[in-house]
C-alpha cells in the first residue's frame, strides 16, 4: 500500500489480520479489546497516518458536528465579528461552520432553511 494513499479500516484490517470491527474498537479504545491488540492496530494506523473519515463517522453516529448560520449580509460588521468569534469557538470544540447569506431576501432565507434542512443533534 502506498504511504500517501488514503487508508481505511478495511486496509488496516487486511494489514493486521483483524476484522474491521476489531480494528474500529481498538482505535476507539474498546474495553473488550486487549492492550496487545490495540497496540498492534494503532501502530499500523499511525504508520499509515490513518484518520477517520468524518463523513462516515457522521453517518454512523447521526451527528455531523456542523453548525449553520444564515445571515442577511456578510458585509455588516456586527455579523462578521459574531461569525468570526463563533467560528473560533466551533473550532475549539471540534465543530465545522457553514455560512449562508440571504442578501436580505426573505425568499432566499426560506429556501435555505426549508429546502436544505440538516439533522440537528
Amino acid at each position: 500500500m502506498n504511504m500517501n494513499s488514503v487508508i481505511t479500516l478495511k486496509h488496516i484490517s487486511n494489514l493486521t489480520g483483524y476484522s474491521k470491527s476489531t480494528v474500529s474498537k481498538a482505535l476507539n479504545n474498546g474495553l473488550d479489546i486487549s492492550d496487545k491488540t490495540k497496540k498492534k492496530i494503532k501502530k499500523i494506523a499511525n504508520q499509515y497516518n490513518y484518520s477517520p473519515n468524518n463523513n462516515a463517522v457522521a453517518l454512523r453516529s447521526r451527528k455531523s458536528r456542523i453548525i449553520g448560520i444564515l445571515v442577511p449580509m456578510f458585509e455588516n460588521s456586527i455579523y462578521s465579528h459574531l461569525i468570526s468569534e463563533f467560528q473560533k469557538r466551533c473550532f475549539k470544540i471540534g465543530y465545522k461552520l457553514i455560512l449562508l447569506q440571504s442578501f436580505n431576501n426573505l425568499k432566499i432565507e426560506c429556501r435555505d432553511l426549508v429546502n436544505d434542512t440538516y439533522t440537528v443533534s
